[in-house]
């Protein structure tokens, strides 16, 4: 008997460290902002090719990664200042990269649904800048406030980032960001004995490939 409660014991132990909340930063989520009116001397386009989204998701006996692509993006500069930008995401990009075989191609699959991201009807998600803040670190050096549209609602999302001088604009990364899924709408559960966590952990990877001139504004 009292293997048996010891054995159940640890089981409950175990559950509870599955349980926890993934270890990350945690963005600020609110409601949209309004997008400033800037002028851009110039803009900066996004190496879409060799930047990099990762994701991470938990549920009570694991968790599973993947990346995401971007479709299009642009830094908006003024001197050496970061004042805004546009980013578009192929949200039918979704991969999973710790699963092989059948088991990913079903998790994929299930991604995107009705049950996570619906692709068919919302395949693309965006994220434009509102704010960038210095905020120096060990680790990163400004705040990024921008709109985080995905399956059609949009959440104003700030969160540290690390901007690293490169072509013109910035190399822009970010490690362990964490939102709350269910704000955007992705609310499955997971099985009844394997719940999915509702945060999910992002790290980013933005590189710049050129710089344009800011498009003619229209009189």
């Amino acid at each position: 008997m009292k293997i048996k409660h010891l054995l159940l014991g640890l089981a409950l132990a175990l559950g509870s460290y599955h349980c926890q909340s993934p270890k990350g930063t945690e963005a600020q989520v609110g409601e949209a902002q309004a997008v400033p009116e800037t002028t851009a001397e110039k803009e900066i386009t996004v190496d879409v090719q060799n930047s990099k989204i990762k994701w991470m998701g938990f549920k009570v006996t694991g968790r599973h990664e993947g990346t995401i692509k971007l479709q299009s993006g642009t830094f908006k500069m003024r001197g050496d200042t970061l004042i805004g930008g546009e980013f578009i995401i192929d949200m039918k990009s979704i991969e999973v990269t710790d699963l092989k075989g059948e088991d990913k191609k079903k998790l994929e699959s299930h991604l995107k649904t009705k049950d996570f991201f619906l692709v068919d009807s919302f395949p693309i998600g965006k994220f434009v800048i509102t704010k960038v803040q210095a905020a120096p670190t060990d680790s990163t050096t400004h705040i990024v406030t921008g709109n985080l549209t995905l399956k059609n609602i949009e959440k104003s999302v700030s969160f540290p980032v690390k901007l690293e001088p490169a072509k013109g604009a910035f190399i822009a990364k970010a490690k362990s960001i964490k939102i709350d899924r269910t704000l955007w709408g992705i609310t499955y559960k997971g099985m009844a004995d394997n719940a999915i966590k509702n945060e999910i952990l992002f790290d980013l990877l933005i590189m710049p490939i050129s710089s344009t001139p800011p498009p003619a504004q229209a009189h």
